[in-house]
């Protein structure tokens, strides 16, 4: 049993491999709480670029009067990659999620930097938050699951469907 154990676990991370990873960089907030739930600026490392191509995957949301805040605006490595304004704007009962596919010349090896900036005044007690950003690395041409998850859908497919035959083959033994 462990024999096969090992087995599975080898063929797991040969699909992360063929699939590619995602990395969990955390949450972003812009507010003018005196003590806001994030920070507006988060750094997160990548050991190398030898990914196809990169997506960040991210939920946002607030409550900014958006006749005072023209824009937000958010940037890697000091470049504008999205603009968050009234017309594509979550609000706290209405979370939007969005995928963002970025260039590679974007990112470093190393330290990367994500930073939230508002165009404008922030009003007193408005926020706005990107909740669970992830990077979605894919390694090939085929699509990725852009869960929360580090092992794409299909994996975990596969998976169940391995420990289901594991557990009906060794019913029949006893």
């Amino acid at each position: 049993m462990f024999k096969k154990i090992i087995i599975l676990m080898g063929i797991f991370s040969l699909f992360g491999m063929i699939y590619g990873e995602t990395i969990d960089i955390g949450n972003l907030e812009v507010s003018n709480f005196s003590h806001p739930s994030y920070p507006n600026v988060i750094s997160f490392k990548l050991n190398n670029l030898n990914g196809s191509s990169y997506m960040l995957n991210f939920t946002h949301y607030g409550n900014i009067n958006w006749t005072i805040t023209k824009s937000i605006l958010l940037y890697l490595n000091g470049r504008a990659i999205y603009t968050f304004k009234k017309d594509n704007c979550g609000w706290g009962w209405d979370k939007k999620t969005t995928l963002i596919t970025i260039s590679k010349s974007y990112l470093k090896i190393e330290n990367n930097e994500l930073k939230l900036v508002p165009d404008g005044q922030i009003k007193k007690s408005t926020y706005y938050k990107l909740n669970d950003i992830t990077m979605v690395i894919k390694t090939t041409t085929t699509t990725t699951s852009t869960t929360k998850a580090p092992i794409p859908t299909p994996a975990i497919i596969i998976s169940i469907l391995a420990v289901v035959l594991i557990i009906l083959k060794n019913r029949e033994n006893l």
